[in-house]
């Protein structure tokens, strides 16, 4: 049962990194790992869009107040940059998501 926004994150963590897992391999990037993961970005995205944290910018600011869920903080242009690279993976989770909670 979802109580409270700690088990509305947990949850979709959950999803999200479930279903990211059999998609990744779709997904690969060039380089090294960042410390914040593609999985990660997605889950703040998904969340964020839930919430209605529109713009990046607000969304940001949000999660600045939870620290703790995401420790690594990512710049907005680094944020922007990386969520544009992964758009059609999100879609894909979103949708999942979405029919999973149906």
């Amino acid at each position: 049962m979802i109580n409270d926004f700690n088990d509305y994150r947990l949850w979709m963590c959950f999803l999200v990194d479930n279903i990211w897992q059999q998609i990744a391999p779709f997904f690969k990037r060039l380089g090294p790992e960042t410390e914040f993961n593609d999985s990660e970005l997605i889950n703040m995205t998904l969340v964020g869009k839930c919430r209605r944290w529109a713009d990046e910018t607000k969304m940001l600011n949000q999660w600045k107040k939870h620290r703790d869920l995401f420790p690594v903080a990512l710049s907005q242009s680094r944020f922007n940059q990386q969520r544009r690279r992964l758009i059609q993976a999100f879609n894909l989770i979103l949708r999942a998501v979405l029919k999973s909670s149906n």
